[in-house]
C-alpha cells in the first residue's frame, strides 16, 4: 500500500480482510489508534502485515549488524547520535516525487506528520536494529520553520535505551545544501564505535575481521546481494512460504512509532 498517509489504515484493513498479506509504505497510519487496529485486524485474519524499513538492508548496515554481533561496541551500549539533513522544496509539497499537484503531504491531518515519519523514522530503526536495543524513554522538540506546511520540518530528540545508554537525533528537511545522501551516525558502547558516516568506519578494542585492535578501519561491506527493496520482498516472501515471523512486523512498527512499551514524548 503506497497511497497517502491517511488511506492507509482503510486500505490495509480492507485488504487483511480479505486474507491478504500486506506491506504498507512508511508511516503504518497517521494515528497510534489507527496503526493498533491495523495490528489487530492482521492478527485475527492470520496474514502478516509488515512496514517498508529498508536502511537495515543496505551493504553498510548488515556488515555493521553482524560486527556489532560479534562484539564490537563491547557488552553494553552507551549512546548513539545521528544527524540527518535535507532540503525539500515547496515543489515536493506540492507533489512529492510524482509530478502530480497533490499537496496532502502538507497537512496533518492528511500526512500525521512531517520530517519524522517520513524520512527519521528509516534511521531510527536503522539505530534499534543495530544495537539490538529498544528505546524506552525520549522527548523530543519540533517546529515547522521554513517549509511552506503545517507539518514539522525539523525535530531534534534525545532518548534513552532499555539498558540505560542515551542518544540524540536531529532532523530536518529545510536546510540549504542538505542532501538525502548525507548522514551522520555513531553508536558507541563500552569498547568500540561504529560510524556510517560516508565512509563508513570501525573502532573497537578487540581484534574484527582479522583487523588490529584499537585503530580505526574503513568498514568494508562489499556490494549488495541486491538492491534494499528486493532483499525486503524477498524475506517478507519467505517468511509467508516458510511459516516463519518476518523481521519487519506491523506490531514493530507500532512500537517504533509511539511505543507500546512506555515510551514518553513531548511535543
Amino acid at each position: 500500500i503506497n497511497t497517502p498517509h491517511h488511506l492507509h489504515r482503510e486500505l490495509a484493513v480492507r485488504a487483511v480482510g480479505a486474507g491478504k498479506h500486506v506491506i504498507v509504505e512508511k508511516p503504518l497510519a497517521t494515528t497510534l489508534a489507527d496503526a493498533v487496529e491495523m495490528v489487530e485486524a492482521a492478527r485475527l485474519a492470520k496474514v502478516r502485515l509488515s512496514m517498508w524499513l529498508g536502511k537495515r538492508y543496505s551493504p553498510a548496515g548488515a556488515k555493521a549488524h553482524r560486527l556489532v554481533r560479534q562484539g564490537l561496541l563491547g557488552g553494553r551500549v552507551l549512546g548513539a547520535s545521528l544527524v540527518f539533513h535535507n532540503h525539500k522544496t515547496p515543489a515536493y509539497w506540492q507533489g512529492g516525487f510524482s509530478g502530480k499537484s497533490t499537496d496532502w503531504r502538507g497537512r496533518w491531518a492528511d500526512s500525521g506528520g512531517g520530517v519524522f515519519i517520513m524520512t527519521g523514522i528509516h534511521f531510527l530503526d536503522w539505530i534499534t536494529y543495530l544495537t539490538g536495543e529498544r528505546i524506552v524513554e525520549l522527548s523530543a522538540k519540533y517546529a515547522t520553520l521554513a517549509s511552506p506546511v503545517e507539518v514539522e520540518d525539523t525535530l531534534t530528540m534525545w532518548y534513552r535505551f532499555e539498558r540505560g545508554g542515551l542518544g540524540t537525533a536531529n532532523f530536518s528537511s529545510c536546510v540549504r545544501g542538505g542532501r538525502s545522501d548525507i548522514l551522520e551516525l555513531r553508536i558507541y558502547g563500552t569498547e568500540g564505535q561504529v560510524s556510517l558516516t560516508d565512509p563508513p568506519q570501525f573502532y573497537s578494542t578487540r581484534i574484527l575481521d582479522d583487523k588490529p585492535p584499537e585503530r580505526w578501519h574503513l568498514l568494508e561491506a562489499g556490494p549488495a546481494p541486491s538492491s534494499e527493496q528486493v532483499q525486503f520482498l524477498d524475506g517478507f516472501g519467505a517468511s509467508i512460504r516458510q511459516g516463519t515471523v518476518f523481521e519487519i512486523s506491523a506490531r514493530e512498527a507500532v512500537e517504533l512509532h509511539a511505543g507500546d512499551r512506555g515510551v514518553v514524548a513531548s511535543g
